[in-house]
Order: structure tokens, then sequence, then C-alpha cells
């Protein structure tokens, strides 16, 4: 005879859990128990010999039920801390369940609906059964009630790490479900039939009236916003002042696109906080998490739940021109991997000449898995995920336009001291790359977990988008061209020139050419510069033999090549 294992996870809530486990002790053969946060004395009933217990934080909330599923063999029950069980209760979902030749999750509770997208997890429902009542027939739901389910672990097993956001399992097995094509039906049953134990607090109480991720990750599991035309993931950290410029310059480059911007916040509380009290547009969704171990891994779970095939990495301090989705999406196509022209920016100040980087660029997203993506590391694998690329004969477009404007701060991996381009961390990550054998891609794509952040978000409508866009930049423009003074100091401006009152006249006055003295270089003997320029030429080209550049197809120098002596 098969297990029968019960499972629960608990939450400030040990007398009703008593009362539960008091209900379905006699019933199976094993109880997992998990105490989230819990403080005090533990009752004697839950050191039995059947039960297993866990001391467990709140991470998961009553996913923790689930801990022990992919350890566990048999009928997996879940149940509550807040429901009574009547005798005969397990019997009953077991045998359903093999009337059912294990095929289908099997409860007493659910909910379904007639259409997608939802507006509301809670609120949106055509159809509920709930266990405290009576459901007169069996029926199927697209999401089952946890609290009262069964079903054997040949037919589903997860990762307790799979459940990315707390106190919404229900949500989570429905998902698994309709990803790995597995029916659930919701028995019938009498009123009573089940036990409550009231409480003063409930997930339902908590979660009705604020169900935003519930709703979408429901909406996303039924086929909804899946037609993107592309999604721009960026990993951030600590870059509060130039997160909403970096966002904004997207929105504005994709007006004519579907776009999801998909924002990985690597382990920055500060970031967090931030983005927590703004308000952004629905295709814009932050995902935080809890440790600082570099953007490779960010990037690389994120492009897991990007919606679209094509996906565009970018860096949180980067400002998108206007044409480059328009550039990316009307190549793509025929390319495998689009470099993108950028010109640095210091201080304000732009370097008129364009470059092409390593980080920020648009690929494929099945070539990007099939690669494995970046190195879990925590500098430098956007330079082995393109040594990589280059050593197969793929297909690479290089943009016409300046495609964005690439921002220097103190603050940058590339310029901090400990990750820098001349950092020891850097050097070790190159010997790795360098020394790869075959195609050198890493063994799996690495991922972390996350937890998805319920930021206020702006209703997508052309009109208001417009409107909001067109504010936005206004603003910007005012706070650069007609800035207030910080600080007002009791002194004459002495100056030569008139002052303008408004900065933004400026823009329409007709400026006066400025007078530019040419200072002639003429040499006395000019032969004789001549024939030094040439000397100095060949000595280079003995020197430092040149090779082909495989990013742009120029010559390069190549330092350390050998001497021909």
């Amino acid at each position: 005879m098969e297990k029968r294992i019960v499972n629960v996870a608990s939450y400030n809530r040990i007398n009703s859990l008593v009362k539960s486990i008091e209900s379905i002790y006699n019933q199976c053969d094993e109880i997992n128990i998990c105490l989230n946060n819990h403080n005090g004395e533990v009752p004697d009933i839950l050191y039995r010999d059947k039960i297993n217990l866990f001391f467990t934080d709140n991470s998961k909330g009553d996913a923790f039920k689930f801990l022990m599923l992919e350890e566990s063999d048999g009928y997996f029950l879940t149940i509550d801390d807040d429901l009574i069980y009547p005798s005969g209760y397990v019997d009953y979902m077991v045998n359903k369940s093999k009337e059912h030749n294990n095929s289908k999750i099997i409860t007493l509770h659910g909910r379904s609906f007639s259409s997608f997208p939802i507006v509301s997890y809670y609120k949106s429902a055509s159809e509920r059964y709930a266990c405290l009542d009576e459901v007169k027939n069996d029926v199927i739901v697209q999401f089952g009630g946890t609290g009262v389910m069964c079903f054997h672990t040949s037919l589903l097993k997860v990762s307790i790490n799979d459940f990315l956001y707390p106190n919404m399992a229900d949500v989570w097995i429905g998902k698994f479900a309709k990803q790995k094509n597995i029916p659930i039906l919701c028995l019938k049953h009498s009123k009573g039939y089940i036990k409550y134990t009231p409480q003063t607090t409930t997930i339902y109480d908590e979660s009705s009236s604020k169900d935003k991720i519930q709703t979408l990750v429901v909406n996303n599991s039924y086929g909804v916003n899946k037609k993107c035309d592309v999604s721009v993931i960026i990993p951030t950290f600590n870059n509060v002042e130039y997160i909403d410029e970096c966002i904004n310059s997207i929105i504005n480059s994709s007006k004519k696109f579907s776009v999801e911007i998909l924002v990985g916040i690597d382990g920055c509380q500060k970031t967090l906080n931030y983005v927590i009290q703004k308000k952004y547009f629905e295709f814009v969704r932050f995902y935080y998490f809890n440790s600082n171990n570099g953007p490779y891994d960010v990037k690389n779970t994120l492009s897991k739940v990007a919606n679209s095939d094509k996906l565009v990495f970018f860096d949180s301090d980067d400002i998108m021109g206007e044409t480059t989705i328009n550039e990316i999406l009307n190549n793509l196509n025929n390319y495998d991997l689009i470099k993108l022209k950028y010109q640095n920016s210091d201080n304000g100040k732009i370097d008129i000449k364009p470059k092409f980087g390593e980080g920020v660029f648009a690929i494929k997203k099945s070539l990007f898995l099939n690669m494995n993506g970046f190195e879990p590391w925590f500098v430098a694998a956007d330079s082995d995920f393109m040594g990589r690329f280059y050593k197969n004969s793929n297909k690479i477009y290089y943009t016409k336009n300046i495609s964005f404007i690439r921002r220097l701060h103190s603050e940058s991996l590339t310029h901090r001291k400990d990750t820098g381009m001349s950092s020891s961390l850097r050097g070790n990550y190159f010997k790795i790359s360098k020394n790869k054998k075959g195609n050198g891609n890493p063994d799996k794509l690495y991922t972390r977990d996350f937890v998805l952040v319920d930021v206020n978000t702006i209703a997508t409508n052309t009109k208001n988008y417009d409107d909001y866009y067109y504010n936005q930049r206004k603003s910007q423009l005012n706070k650069v061209l007609n800035p207030t003074p910080r600080k007002i100091v009791d002194q004459k401006i002495v100056k030569s020139d008139p002052v303008v009152v408004d900065r933004l006249e400026i823009l329409y006055k007709n400026r006066p050419e400025p007078v530019r003295k040419i200072k002639t270089n003429t040499p006395e003997n000019r032969q004789q510069l001549i024939d030094q320029k040439n000397n100095m030429k060949n000595t280079l080209n003995n020197l430092f033999p040149k090779k082909t550049n495989q990013r742009d197809g120029k010559n390069m120098i190549n330092f350390g090549g050998k001497l021909n002596r």
C-alpha cells in the first residue's frame, strides 16, 4: 500500500493547527508540518512519531506545505491549519485519485474564469466552488484549493523554489497544472463536510483587495501577454537616480510596438523602496532578487520569464535612442544578434566617437537559451558570452544609428576599483573564459529565485500614454533648461553678456558664428617630416603585426604578438 503523506504550513495558528492535526492524524502514514516564523512552545502532539517538524521562515507562506514534494513518493495531501477534516477524508480523496488513474489533481475547492485577461483573481471568477459549502457534482476547475487537495506524486513534482511569491499556492499549482496539462477535479460534497476554525485574519482577507500578482500569473498562464514584440531586460543595483530616465527612453523608443520591460533589482533595498513608491505602466515589471550576485544570473532568469522571442539586454544607467527598437525589430528576423552602437556620456559631455559594446545587445531568445545564457559571474560574463558567440557562424547586424547613450559614473561595475577593467576579479574571469574548451557554454542556464514586486501601475491607454510621456519629457526639459536655484545669494552677479531670463530663448535665437583663428603649421623642411612619419609607421608595422577584428571586420594592432626579429 502506497504512503499517504499529509502536508501543512502554519503561521501563528498553533491552537487551530493542533485541531487540524488531531482530525487527520490517524488517517495517514506521515505528516510534514512547517511552522513559519514560530515563537513559543510547541505542543506535544507535534512531536509524535509520524510527524516531521520543520521550522521555516515565512518567505514562501502557505507554499511551504509543498516543501517535501520533490522527496515524497505516494499520495500527497495538502491541508490548511484552520480546517477540521472528517473521518474517512483521506480514503475518499485517495480513492477518487485512483478512480481517475492518478491522472488528475483532486480537490474540494476551486474556481474558473470564462475569459481572459481577468481583472482580479479574487473578483473575476465566473465559477466558484467552496469546500465549506455544497458542491453538487464533480467539476473541472482551473485553480484548485490546496487546503483540501490530493494527487499522486507521479503526476506532479515541483520544487519549493518554483513558488516565486508567498501566500498564493492555489495560483501556483493552477499554473503548474496548466503547463503540464493536468486536469484539476473539484469533488462533490455536502455542506459541513469540512469544518472551519474561525480566525482573526486569513490569506483571503489580506490578498483579496490587492491581488495584482495573482492576476498577472493567471493571465500569463492562460496565454495573455504572450504576443509581445520585444522584451527589454534590465538588471539594476543602486541606480535610482537613472532608472526612470532609462525606462522612459525605452518607452519612447517602442511607441509603435508592444514591449515589456523587465527590471531585475539585484538585492538593493534602496531601489526596492524607491520603485514601490512610484507609478509605472503595466508593461513595466519589477523582480526583486534578495542578494547582490551581479547582473548576469538576473538576465538569465528574466530571459526565461520573458514573453517575447526577441530579447534586448539593457543597462539601467543608459538612455535608449528613439529609433533603437524600430531598427532592432526590422533586422533581428534576418540576423542572430544585433550589436548596438553607442556614445559615452561623462557628466553630460557626449563623446562623439561611436562604439560597439558587449553587454547591451539584442538576440533571439531561442539562441540565447540554447547557449545557456551568461555565466553566473559578478562581472565579465558578457565578454565571455560574445567570445562563445563569435566561435559559431552566427550573423551579426551592427546598428547604423546611435542606439543608446552610455552614462559613465564611478559606481558602475566597469569603473569601480574592485570590479573595473583592470581589477583582479575581471582578470581571473578572463583567464577562465580564455581556457574554455569546445563551445564553452555553461552546463546549464543559471537562474535565481525572485519575488515579483507589487508596484502601482498606470493602465495602458494610447491617449493617456502620450499625455503622460509628453508631460514627463516637458518636466525633465524644464528642470534642465530652467532650473530652480538651489540657493539664493544676496549678492550682485556681474556678467559681461546680457542675462537671458528664460534659457529656452537661447534655443530660438540666432547665435553669431564664433571667430576661429587658424594657426598654420607648415614645417621648414616638409620632406624631412614626411620621411620621419613613414619611418615611424614602418617601425610600428614591424613590431605589432595587424589582424582582422572579428567584431567589426577592421584591422587592429595585435598587442602581444611575436616580434619579427
